[in-house]
């Protein structure tokens, strides 16, 4: 009996020490600083306004698809009976008005290393109405900060 006592007391003084503990944690988190999150700047790539916009292409693969502005709204070249649903070309357009990067990379390693294989790599082409083209080539997931690998063009500059 004295044997289960002494196990009692010695379990209630842990007990005792350790709120005192996760109370100590508690108290200096709520004094800490937060730390200001860090903003990202974007380095603009190309801006453009949706409307100017007349064609884009999306080559994934072995898919492709090009879609045209007509008169009465978008439609796919290769197929104008094709359903189009207006407002995702819209919100897709938007997307890629702005086009911008989060970082340029600077690397000596070849571009396949980051997705750009001619079987992997994703492209997307916008034309404007003045007949400017832009290409975006988009190669791997980074999953550790969430950017896709791209270049712009025919320039081999890679950004994220």
């Amino acid at each position: 009996m004295k044997r289960q006592k002494k196990t009692l007391v010695i379990l209630l003084c842990l007990l005792v020490v350790l709120a005192a503990v996760c109370t100590v944690v508690v108290i200096a988190n709520k004094n800490k600083e937060p730390e200001p999150e860090s903003e990202t700047t974007l380095i603009e790539i190309k801006k453009t306004d949706t409307s100017e916009i007349l064609a884009f292409t999306l080559i994934n693969g072995e898919s492709k698809y090009t879609f045209e502005r007509a008169e009465d709204g978008w439609m796919r070249t290769d197929d104008k009976y094709f359903p189009v649903k207006e407002s995702f070309i819209d919100s897709a357009l938007a997307e890629f008005a702005q086009v911008s990067a989060v970082k340029q990379i600077e690397t000596d390693e070849t571009l396949s290393t980051y997705g750009f294989d001619a079987d992997k790599v994703k492209q997307v082409y916008f034309t404007d109405a003045s007949g400017v083209r832009l290409t975006v080539n988009i190669g791997d997931y980074n999953s550790y900060n969430g950017y896709y690998y791209a270049t712009f063009d025919d320039n081999p500059q890679l950004f994220m």
